[in-house]
């Protein structure tokens, strides 16, 4: 069995395609979740429901820490917020790009952000998930 650390996730983001603007260090955690919308096509003849596969509802969740400096998360995600954003994120930085590292990609909606988030004495951290404006396309081959 092979298992992975997260310890070299990465996530990068843009106005433009490829995303460009790497928030890597500052994600403490990741989530890319893929799914597609059930459709019921059960029928009175049917003795349990049957479904098929409707459009993709992919999304992702990301905890990142707050940071004001340029081109960091603050500003970033500031500028971003209210439009369409292209993302890229792999499970490894650090190794090629393959079918064990796979380089995913799409669009997300930047629809909601937390600019002032923590307790007195605490690091300030924002938790987001943003739904997919795309199908997630997924790479074996290419260059993070």
């Amino acid at each position: 069995m092979s298992l992975k650390l997260n310890n070299s996730v990465g996530f990068k983001i843009g106005s433009s395609s490829p995303a460009n603007i790497d928030l890597s260090s500052w994600v403490t955690s990741f989530s890319l979740n893929r799914a597609f919308d059930e459709l019921e096509i059960t029928t009175v003849q049917d003795n349990s429901h049957r479904y098929v596969k409707g459009l993709e509802a992919s999304s992702i969740s990301i905890d990142i820490l707050i940071d004001d400096a340029s081109s960091a998360t603050l500003q970033t995600l500031n500028t971003l917020w209210g439009t369409t954003a292209y993302f890229k994120a792999c499970q490894d930085t650090d190794s090629a790009i393959s079918a064990a590292n796979p380089l995913y990609s799409g669009q997300i909606l930047i629809n909601n952000i937390t600019p002032i988030n923590g307790d007195a004495g605490a690091v300030g951290m924002m938790s987001l998930t943003f739904n997919c404006n795309s199908t997630v396309a997924e790479a074996t081959t290419g260059t993070w």
